[in-house]
């Protein structure tokens, strides 16, 4: 059964890699204009929350939404899953802020705003490295109150191998993790396509095919149609496409798969902190069979079940997922 879901998944991942990456390769115009997009999400400073700080010379863009330090009651940082970016959290981040939580949304390398270069190492633990120097540079600007305390760390999707890999490599500084569909394999699933991506043919036979369809507005509001289980708006597509026309987008993808290795194992076991798990039962990504095995695995944890959610339940059912959010770390951070 369980080999069954993980070649689902598999499968799914390599479609999504390859609407993606024809979508970021296609210059031709269906639905949105590529300078429409980015006058709308101008690169140097996509939102008002933008700012980017090189991090083992790569640029990373992230946001920051600060609480008064009186008021505050914890921080997050949430990370998106493959395809996503900071855009993903738009409808939770304000009334986490609001509940007065101090929020951090980061776009990873080769996704969002941040860079595309290559030879960066795109495994959970070195993604997670990334991150942990990103919070210490922002805890050292931040009055001692806030600095001192703990993250909680909140992950969708792929997101979900990052935060894992973030708790165990720093248990004192994580004081909860939240993973919405989180996929804590990510790594063994996109390495398992590496032997595709390192055949020089492949790669120039799926180059000719990104240069030789039109999938781009239309290429997104199928995949987020699938992925949000219902028709998205205008509003949505153009959000996740507008990263998706920065140039070398398809060479950052391609650079994930063949270089994500670290000799770290991720250990659950041995990540104690409370985690809540939120799944939508009609994820087709990331069954919920897979949050329910996390639920297991993991020693300290409960799962919450959005009846009629698909993959991105903090999306399509923001509501729900943000009280559920607000009432588990109103629970941790006290």
């Amino acid at each position: 059964m369980i080999s069954g879901i993980k070649k689902n998944i598999r499968g799914n991942f390599f479609i999504l890699l390859a609407i993606i990456s024809v979508i970021s390769c296609n210059t031709s115009k269906q639905g949105m204009h590529k300078k429409e997009l980015l006058s709308k999400y101008d690169p140097a400073k996509p939102f008002a929350e933008s700012h980017f700080m090189n991090i083992g010379g790569y640029s990373v863009h992230y946001r920051f939404w600060n609480v008064d330090t009186d008021k505050i009651k914890g921080k997050l940082i949430l990370i998106h899953g493959l395809g996503g970016s900071t855009f993903s959290w738009r409808k939770n981040i304000p009334a986490l802020v609001d509940e007065g939580y101090l929020c951090v949304a980061i776009d990873l390398p080769a996704f969002g705003f941040s860079s595309r270069e290559k030879g960066y190492n795109h495994s959970a633990f070195n993604r997670a490295e990334t991150i942990w120097t990103l919070l210490d540079s922002l805890d050292k600007s931040m009055p001692p109150k806030s600095a001192q305390l703990k993250w909680n760390l909140v992950g969708h999707s792929m997101g979900g191998s990052v935060i894992a890999a973030m708790a165990q490599e720093k248990p004192t500084r994580s004081l909860s993790l939240v993973f919405i569909s989180g996929a804590v394999d990510a790594d063994t699933m996109i390495r398992s396509y590496r032997g595709i991506f390192n055949f020089p043919p492949a790669r120039w036979l799926l180059g000719s095919v990104m240069k030789t369809f039109f999938f781009n507005y239309s290429g997104i509001k199928k995949l987020l149609g699938s992925a949000y289980g219902k028709s998205p708006e205008k509003e949505d597509i153009a959000g996740y496409l507008a990263p998706f026309k920065l140039k070398h987008t398809a060479r950052g993808l391609f650079d994930m798969v063949r270089k994500s290795n670290s000799s770290k194992i991720l250990r659950l076991k041995n990540i104690t902190q409370p985690a809540f798990l939120i799944w939508g039962d009609k994820d087709t990504w990331i069954p919920l069979k897979m949050g329910e095995d996390l639920n297991k695995a993991l020693p300290n944890s409960q799962l919450v079940k959005i009846h009629g959610a698909a993959h991105c339940s903090m999306e399509t059912r923001p509501d729900t997922v943000n009280t559920a959010i607000i009432h588990f770390l109103n629970s941790v951070n006290h």
